[in-house]
């Protein structure tokens, strides 16, 4: 399996979420997690294509949406919410 960063974004809290691009024989999909120093969440959906020139903009959407939804998991298990 082939991975590539796609993006990657880090707060002021030290909060960091990252969207990877994953290849294999049968499908293309996105991962993306979020992490702190003490607690790691992710979710995996089927990207729409190949990535060659650039995320398709509904993959991106969709990651971003996930980004901040796993951004505030994260927050919320070390308490901050």
């Amino acid at each position: 399996m082939s991975k590539s960063l796609m993006w990657t974004a880090k707060d002021a809290r030290g909060l960091t979420v990252q969207c990877l691009f994953n290849e294999d024989a049968r499908s293309y999909e996105m991962t993306v997690s979020g992490q702190s120093a003490w607690t790691c969440r992710s979710e995996t959906f089927l990207a729409s294509s190949e990535p060659v020139f650039g995320m398709d903009p509904d993959d991106r959407a969709l990651s971003v949406q996930v980004a901040d939804r796993l951004m505030h998991d994260v927050a919320r298990a070390l308490g901050d919410f």
